[in-house]
């Protein structure tokens, strides 16, 4: 779950979670301010009945500490107006705001379960990771399962809803 403060043993190495080799982009990622970071959707034998894990990676390019708010991370079951929140799994209240330190990486693992009752993970998720760094974003990354019943861990576009 997310801390207060994030650290890492072996420096961050700017650019590498948003950028592949060659110079293409990664669509799954994007940089806000001194933070890159990148989505990825998991389902494993950790979760139960349509829960969805967002894995997120943060790496902080800048010598001093960045903020982030893994509190708005929001994911959606479906996308567009009919999109249903999804919620977050914090029995202990682990997640908070709180600081990246200076040139390190993180990964976060984050279960959100489905409002109602469903035994297979959704078809589609999108996931509003910038607002961690923007309250106000509407910005999200969709993920769909290659066939129904599977995990939703291909991404399928970039949104603004």
């Amino acid at each position: 779950m997310a801390v207060l403060m994030l650290t890492a043993c072996a420096p961050y190495a700017p650019g590498s979670l948003v950028t592949a080799p060659g110079g293409a982009n990664y669509g799954n990622a994007f940089t806000a301010g001194c933070v890159d970071v990148a989505v990825n959707m998991a389902c494993d034998g950790e979760t139960h009945g349509g829960a969805v894990i967002a894995v997120v990676d943060v790496g902080n390019r800048c010598d001093h500490g960045a903020p982030l708010d893994f509190t708005a991370l929001a994911v959606f079951d479906g996308a567009g107006p009919g999109a249903e929140p999804m919620v977050v799994f914090d029995p202990r209240a682990e997640i908070t705001a709180g600081r990246i330190a200076p040139h390190a990486h993180a990964q976060e693992r984050i279960e959100f379960d489905p409002i109602t009752a469903d035994l297979d993970p959704p078809g589609m998720v999108c996931v509003r990771a910038r607002a961690m760094f923007d309250a106000g974003s509407r910005e999200a990354l969709c993920f769909a399962a290659a066939s129904p019943g599977e995990c939703p861990t291909r991404l399928a576009r970039r949104a603004p809803w």
